[in-house]
């Protein structure tokens, strides 16, 4: 029964482990994400895309702006 729930939703993980040498003396992280929308379509594939993109910029910009900007 989870796997005909699990087939009505692309669903996208990932990981990116980052490591930038030369910012604010280096910095490295891992971040994961997981997005779902309902719909198993090819078109639904960029639309879950996307929403991980924006969890990145967003966390991207958490991390590495100072919060005192």
């Amino acid at each position: 029964m989870l796997q005909k729930q699990y087939e009505k939703f692309n669903q996208q993980v990932m990981l990116a482990h980052v490591y930038l040498p030369f910012i604010q003396g280096g910095r490295e992280f891992t971040l994961a994400a997981q997005n779902s929308v309902p719909g198993a379509s090819e078109k639904n594939l960029a639309v879950v895309g996307l929403k991980i993109q924006a969890n990145f910029t967003h966390a991207f910009k958490q991390l590495l702006i100072p919060q005192n900007q």
